[in-house]
C-alpha cells in the first residue's frame, strides 16, 4: 500500500496497494474497493507491516521486480566479433594467402585479426559489466511504513500490503493502488491565492472607482497621491499576505472536485469582487461629497474618506476570508489577519493624530462624531457583501463549483436567477393501445 506527499503542502496524500495480491479480481472492482476492504484483504494497517512480518512476505512472495535479461556470457561477445564485415574480409584474405602460398602475408593478417578481435571483446565486455553496475547503482529506493516508521528500502523488497510513502518526484512502484488521498493542502492554497486575489483586486477596483467617480462628479481629489500611496503599500500589503496563509474552510473536503478548466476568476468571484470595489466606490464618494457639503474643510473631508477607504477595506479582508460562507462564520480564526488589522489600526491612528505624521499624509485630527460617521459608512461593506454571497450560494451568479462528472468535464451553465421554475403536469393514465408489431412489455 502507498502513502504520498502533495509537495504544494507537503501533505499526506495518497496509500495504494499490490493488486498483484488479489490475482483473481478485476481491477475495475479493486481500484474501487474501499479503504478498510483492502486493509482487511492484504492483511496490514495503516501503520505498515511490521518488519518480521514483511521478511516473511517477502520469503513467500519474493522480490517485486520484473524478470531481468541475463546478461551476454563472455563467449557470445567473443564469437561476436567475427560477425564484422571487415573481420570476414580479412580472415578471407588470411585464406587465399595461405592457398597462395604467402605465408608471412597470412601471417601478418592473423595478427591483426586477432588484435582487433580481442581489442573489441575488452572493450565490450567492459561496456556489460559497467551496465550491470549501473543498473545496481541505479536501483530505486520506496520509503515505506514499517510498524508506524518511516523507512527507505529497495523498490525490489516491497511486499503485498507495504503502505507507501508518495513525495513530488518520486517514482511510483508499479502494482499498487491508490487508497486514499488528502488534497486539502493543495485546494487550501488554491483557495488562499483566491482570497488574495479577490481582496487586492476588489481593493484596487474601489479606489479607482473612488478617484473616477469624485472627478467625474466635479469634485477635488479625495485623496492625496502620498494617501494612495500608503492605501497601497501599507494598508493592501499585511492583510493580503495573512490571507495568503488562511486557515482551510471546515468544508474545503466536502467539496466536488474543480474542472482542470476552470481558473480562479470564476463568475461568482468576479461578480463579488466587483460589488465589493463598487459598493466601497459609492460610500467613499458619497462621503466625501457629503463632508464638503456639510461645512468641512477639505483636509478634514480629504481624512475622513481617507479613513473610510481603510477601514472599509479591513472589513473586507475578513468578509473574503470565504466567496461563499458569512463573515460571522469563525470570524477571528486567522490570528495573522488579526494582528495585521490590529497593528494597521494603530498606524493609521498615528497618521491621523500625530502632529509630525499629519503634515506629510495631509491629515486632519477627526473627532469622535468623525469617527462615527466614518466607522457606520465603513461597516455597510459587509451586510453589502454578506447579501452578494446570500444570492451567490443560491446560484444567482452562476455555480460555486465547476465541478467534473464521471463522463468527462461539465462546463458551468449559465444562470438564470430570475427563470421561473416550470410547473410540472401531473401525468394522466392511460391505457396504451396494443401494437401487433411489439410485445406487451
Amino acid at each position: 500500500m502507498t502513502r504520498a506527499h502533495d509537495e504544494i503542502g507537503t501533505s499526506e496524500m495518497t496509500m495504494a496497494a499490490s493488486m498483484n495480491s488479489l490475482p483473481n479480481e478485476p481491477t475495475t472492482a479493486w481500484l474501487v474497493v474501499p479503504t478498510e476492504a483492502v486493509f482487511a484483504k492484504l492483511e496490514s494497517t495503516p501503520s505498515g507491516l511490521s518488519g518480521m512480518e514483511a521478511t516473511r512476505r517477502l520469503t513467500v512472495h519474493g522480490l517485486n521486480e520484473l524478470q531481468a535479461p541475463h546478461g551476454v556470457s563472455p563467449w557470445r561477445l567473443l564469437l561476436e566479433q567475427f560477425q564484422n564485415v571487415l573481420i570476414v574480409i580479412l580472415l578471407v584474405a588470411i585464406a587465399l594467402s595461405a592457398f597462395l602460398g604467402h605465408g608471412v602475408e597470412a601471417i601478418a593478417i592473423a595478427v591483426i585479426v586477432l588484435f582487433a578481435v580481442l581489442l573489441g571483446f575488452v572493450q565490450e565486455y567492459r561496456a556489460e559489466r559497467a551496465i550491470q553496475a549501473l543498473r545496481q547503482m541505479a536501483a530505486p529506493l520506496a520509503t515505506v511504513l514499517r510498524a508506524g516508521q518511516e523507512m527507505a528500502i529497495p523498490a525490489r523488497e516491497l511486499v503485498p500490503g507495504d503502505v507507501i510513502l508518495l513525495r513530488a518526484g518520486d517514482k511510483v512502484p508499479g502494482d499498487a493502488r491508490l487508497i486514499e488521498a488528502a488534497v486539502e493542502e493543495g485546494r487550501g492554497v488554491f483557495e488562499n491565492i483566491k482570497k488574495y486575489l479577490m481582496f487586492l483586486l476588489s481593493s484596487n477596483i474601489g479606489e479607482i472607482g473612488l478617484m473616477t467617480g469624485a472627478s467625474l462628479a466635479g469634485l477635488p481629489l479625495p485623496l492625496t497621491a502620498v494617501q494612495i500611496l500608503y492605501v497601497n503599500l501599507a494598508t493592501d500589503g499585511l492583510p493580503a499576505l495573512a490571507l495568503a496563509v488562511d486557515p482551510p474552510e471546515p468544508d474545503l473536503m466536502r467539496r466536488p472536485p474543480r474542472a482542470p478548466r476552470s481558473g480562479i476568476f470564476t463568475r461568482p468571484v468576479v461578480t463579488l469582487m466587483t460589488i465589493g470595489g463598487f459598493w466601497s466606490a459609492l460610500v467613499n464618494v458619497s462621503l466625501f461629497a457629503w463632508a464638503l457639503h456639510t461645512g468641512r474643510s477639505l483636509e478634514e473631508a480629504t481624512t475622513m474618506t481617507f479613513v473610510s477607504l481603510v477601514l472599509i477595506q479591513f472589513f473586507k479582508a475578513y468578509n473574503f476570508r470565504s466567496d461563499r460562507h458569512s463573515v460571522l462564520n469563525r470570524p477571528f480564526a486567522n490570528k495573522w489577519l488579526n494582528i495585521a488589522i490590529f497593528w494597521e489600526v494603530l498606524l493609521l491612528v498615528l497618521v491621523v493624530y500625530v502632529p509630525f505624521l499629519q503634515a506629510p499624509f495631509d491629515t486632519f485630527s477627526l473627532t469622535l462624531i468623525d469617527w462615527a460617521i466614518v466607522m457606520t459608512s465603513a461597516l455597510t461593506i459587509s451586510p453589502v457583501l454578506e447579501l452578494a454571497k446570500w444570492f451567490e450560494r443560491r446560484g444567482w451568479f452562476g455555480e460555486l463549483d465547476c465541478c467534473v462528472n464521471p463522463r468527462g468535464e461539465r462546463p458551468c451553465p449559465r444562470p438564470r436567477p430570475f427563470a421561473k421554475a416550470r410547473r410540472t403536469k401531473r401525468p394522466r393514465r392511460m391505457c396504451p393501445l396494443p401494437n401487433p408489431m411489439q410485445p406487451w412489455r
